[in-house]
């Protein structure tokens, strides 16, 4: 079985220094010296997930109630706003996957950690290195490219706002003095990032040379083995963690390369309208695009246990599958067009 995805996280010898500078401090969690050194160098502050991440920074930057985001995104993108009070407007999107038309009361999300205009802010959960403009939330959960396990890690916020999270990651508590214990001027919640997760995130970074062009690489030798006869996902030359494509049939496509012993996953399907947690949000338009993706996507192995030999029988495997699922095909921009109008022996225009 060739796997979807299997994470990949430094070992236990690259993670030992970091360990042993926590035994030596006795400080574990509470803003200690590792997650201060984790914030100085990814430019941001910690929380203990990317959902609480987006929870505690949205109030801070939207001013209305209605938020819009895109449909085609993991649930946490919603539920972080909901539990924030916010109302989330489900959105189609465009050619490049990501929201249409994101402006200041938007909640863009980074597809499959590709980048995207910023709107008011962005969900960039896959997308560190690969985002660099807005007030953005990046996660560390183990399946992500800079892995500290568990973790997120808020940046782009202004002096102010970045205060505020830091109190409200900690049930709200204002800082104590000599002679004050901290007190709360608004409620707040448990976010803070433990010392262990930092100490295995810094040792993702000091690592992230050597696996981001590993990935690179990966994603290289995909395309080009895919160009002409898959239509791919449009994104940049960064550094990601799945592989998507737009196949037709994509259940029935998923099925088949199962039985060849290539695992695949259908990521952000169904996509947020079709949830029952999610059905009384209001929608703007139709979301076609968002539904072709529920027909046609397909992610594929993309993890660095993999060799370019897995490469080649993922891709020979997708063939066959295809073929399999008989006539309805990839083309240039299969998410705006109906399976009737593709072959499958046509190359991609």
């Amino acid at each position: 079985m060739i796997k979807v995805l299997v994470p990949w996280a430094p070992s236990a010898e690259a993670i030992l220094p970091y360990l042993r500078e926590i035994d030596a401090n006795q400080w574990y969690t509470n803003n200690g010296p590792l997650v201060k050194r984790l914030e100085d160098r990814m430019g941001g502050v910690s929380v203990s997930s990317a959902t609480l991440g987006l929870e505690l920074a949205a109030p801070l930057v939207f001013r209305k109630k209605r938020v819009r985001i895109p449909a085609f995104t993991f649930v946490a993108t919603a539920t972080a706003l909901i539990r924030a009070g916010f109302e989330p407007v489900l959105c189609d999107i465009g050619d490049d996957w990501a929201l249409v038309d994101p402006d200041d009361e938007s909640l863009a999300v980074c597809p499959f950690g590709a980048s995207t205009e910023p709107g008011g802010m962005v969900d960039a959960a896959a997308a560190w290195g690969n985002q660099h403009y807005g007030a953005r939330v990046f996660s560390l959960h183990a399946t992500k490219a800079l892995s500290g396990g568990e973790g997120g890690m808020i940046c782009g916020l202004d002096e102010e706002q970045e205060a505020r999270v830091r109190s409200l990651a900690n049930f709200g508590l204002q800082p104590s003095t000599q002679f004050e214990h901290g007190v709360v001027t608004e409620s707040g919640t448990n976010a803070k990032m433990s010392e262990y997760h930092a100490a295995v995130a810094l040792a993702s970074l000091d690592a992230w040379d050597e696996t981001s062009a590993e990935r690179k690489q990966l994603e290289a030798a995909y395309r080009e083995r895919l160009e002409g006869w898959v239509e791919m996902q449009p994104r940049l030359n960064g550094v990601y963690t799945t592989f998507p494509v737009l196949v037709p049939q994509a259940e029935r496509v998923a099925f088949d390369l199962a039985s060849k012993g290539i695992e695949t996953r259908r990521w952000y399907t169904p996509t947020l309208e079709r949830h029952p947690a999610f059905a009384h949000l209001e929608r703007e338009g139709a979301l076609a695009n968002c539904r072709a993706m529920n027909e046609q996507l397909l992610c594929l192995p993309y993890h660095l246990h993999m060799s370019e030999s897995d490469v080649d029988q993922v891709c020979e495997v997708l063939k066959w599958a295809m073929n399999r699922s008989v006539t309805t095909p990839t083309c240039s921009r299969p998410i705006t067009r109906t399976a009737s109008q593709c072959t499958v022996d046509q190359p991609r225009a």
